[in-house]
C-alpha cells in the first residue's frame, strides 16, 4: 500500500466510510442521538473543567469583572507586613531546666 503522512491509504478510506456512516444514521434517526451526545458534552465538560476548579474560576471572574477593582486589577501591589518575634521575660516549658 502507498503511504501518505506516514499512514496507509487503507486507514483513510475506513475513516472515511465510517464518517459516512454515522452521517447517514444521524440523517435517519436524529432523536436517537441527542442523549449520547448531550453525555459526552457533559462528561467532557466535566474532563475539561473538573468541579474542583470552578471555585477558583469563580473568584478569579469576581476580581477582575464583576465586583469593582482590586489592588491587583490596578497594578499596584499591596506590601508584606515583616513579622518579627519579641522575646519576652517568661520562660518557656519547653526548653530544658538550667540545672538538674
Amino acid at each position: 500500500m502507498r503511504r501518505y503522512g506516514g499512514r496507509n491509504v487503507a486507514t483513510y478510506v475506513i475513516i472515511a466510510l465510517m464518517v459516512v456512516g454515522l452521517l447517514s444514521s444521524i440523517a435517519r434517526n436524529a432523536s436517537q442521538w441527542i442523549i449520547p451526545v448531550v453525555i459526552f458534552g457533559l462528561v467532557f465538560l466535566l474532563y475539561r473543567f473538573p468541579p474542583s476548579t470552578w471555585r477558583y474560576l469563580a473568584g478569579r471572574y469576581r476580581i477582575n469583572g464583576l465586583f469593582g477593582s482590586s489592588s491587583q486589577a490596578n497594578g499596584r501591589k499591596s506590601k508584606r507586613a515583616k513579622f518579627r518575634v519579641i522575646r519576652g521575660n517568661k520562660q518557656d516549658d519547653d526548653e530544658t531546666p538550667k540545672y538538674h
